[in-house]
Parts: C-alpha cells; structure tokens; sequence
C-alpha cells in the first residue's frame, strides 16, 4: 500500500491473495516462489507474522488440500459406481 498501488490487486481475481499469502506465511521463501517473478515479497509479508499466523496458515493450506482431496475422491467413487452400473447392464 505504501507503493500506491490501487486495493483491490488486479491480481486478486475472486480472494486470491487469501490463499497467496498462505502460501508465503507457511512455506520457505525459497519454496515459495521464483526470485525473478514474484507477486509479493514473502521477506515483507514474514516480517509482520507471529507463529499463530503460521498456524493458521497452516491449517489453512491444509483444510484446503483435505477439501480438494475429498472432492476428487468422491468423484472417482460416484464415477467408478455409475460407470459399473453402466457396464454391467444395472439400472
């Protein structure tokens, strides 16, 4: 904010800086992302985090992973049911 650049980030899109600071609170910055092409400097952004915050990032990063990972399971299952239904002649 102090660079004056306008709120929201065009980058945002739908909340994604959410998710995008996450990342950078929970991960190493090196892990993070690419030194020569980054959205926000990880070094800035740790500077303010106490260990709740990576906490919460954590669980964060983690709930969402679970939820993706819930969702694509139960579709394979649904999937795989209906499509031996479909093979095997039942209704």
């Amino acid at each position: 904010m102090a660079e004056g650049k306008p709120r929201p980030c065009p980058w945002d899109g739908v909340g994604g800086r959410l998710v995008w600071y996450a990342y950078a609170v929970a991960l190493p910055e090196f892990f993070f992302n690419d030194m020569n092409n980054r959205q926000l400097m990880t070094s800035d952004v740790k500077k303010y985090t106490t260990s709740a915050d990576r906490l919460r990032a954590w669980a964060f990063m983690i709930a969402g992973h679970g939820f993706v990972l819930l969702v694509f399971t139960a579709v394979i299952l649904i999937l795989g049911d209906s499509l031996s239904r479909v093979l095997s002649g039942s209704p």
